[in-house]
């Protein structure tokens, strides 16, 4: 990499990083300090095993039950009992949410607040791999 292409913050982080910054799209990644090219980034490594708490899209109180696939993420977990606890704790913090706001007269935050709510009391826990989450 030509450092004198870097763009001056580039080359200020650069500075920060003790060595010359491994840049993606004006995006800092790594730092390389040893002479010669910079190593290869590490490859993600594939998520065999977990838990995933999954929520349908719901507007203005309308639960839109697609298939799973389409569902929002709201939370990774280790084990099945732990997602689980999160849902709960979830749905407890939307109904605390949604009750504040209708108490306090907010009508569009309490329709929000009802639409999260809705979403998490029917979000389910599924195991990663699950063949319904392949599209």
């Amino acid at each position: 990499m030509d450092l004198r292409a870097v763009t001056a913050t580039t080359r200020i982080a650069a500075g920060i990083l003790g060595g010359a910054a491994l840049v993606t799209a004006g995006a800092i990644v790594g730092r390389h300090t040893a002479p010669g090219p910079p190593p290869p980034l590490p490859r993600p490594v594939p998520v065999t095993t977990g838990w995933l708490l999954l929520q349908p899209l719901v507007r203005n109180g309308e639960v839109h039950d697609y298939s799973l696939h389409t569902w929002d993420q709201i939370m990774a977990f280790d084990t099945a009992r732990e997602c689980e606890q999160g849902k709960r704790a979830e749905a407890e913090a939307a109904d605390r949410r949604m009750r504040e706001y209708q108490k306090r007269g907010k009508k569009d935050m309490a329709t929000t607040a009802l639409d999260v709510y809705l979403g998490v009391e029917s979000a389910v826990c599924v195991v990663l791999g699950d063949p319904r989450l392949d599209k």
